[in-house]
């Protein structure tokens, strides 16, 4: 089955409010991972057809391959591509868009089968993918659980 992860990095894999230095300078300090890193991991290791699809601004700020060396490696390991291109010339598409309409425009070009989309933006979320959707903005922590639950029922359900 081509079973697809639609991931949100910043928000969710780590938290977003971290700086995060350009790889055009020359001190970095790694993102610290979220609170929702455990869970995601856990259920990417329950699920073996799960390919994961990175949906962030990250990858076009800093590069497809430096943002996949920072990911866990059973997240890396599943990690087949991203929903816009990566460089380190820190360009971004042309023509404005938002990142649900590149998430559109790549669930589009790859047609899963099945499909979840894990991010910490609602906004980033096209509307009428809301129900394959769990959005973690708020207060994560409190909801870890829940949070753990709907994505395993989202994972598994058609």
């Amino acid at each position: 089955m081509n079973s697809v992860l639609y991931l949100g990095v910043e928000g969710v894999l780590f938290t977003w409010r971290v700086s995060f230095a350009s790889p055009r300078h020359k001190s970095e300090r790694p993102p610290h991972p979220g609170i929702l890193l455990p869970s995601i991991i856990t259920a990417v290791l329950e699920h073996p057809d799960i390919e994961i699809v990175l949906n962030s601004w990250w990858v076009a700020d800093y590069g497809y391959r430096r943002i996949v060396q920072l990911l866990p490696s059973e997240i890396a390991r599943r990690t087949i591509g991203a929903t816009m291109p990566g460089n380190r010339t820190h360009r971004r598409p042309a023509e404005p868009r938002t990142r649900a309409d590149i998430l559109r425009l790549d669930i589009a070009r790859r047609n899963p089968q099945h499909m979840t989309i894990v991010d910490a933006f609602q906004s980033a979320i096209p509307f009428e993918y809301m129900s394959r959707a769990v959005a973690v903005s708020g207060k994560p922590r409190s909801n870890a659980n829940g949070f753990r639950s709907e994505l395993c029922r989202l994972l598994t359900s058609d």
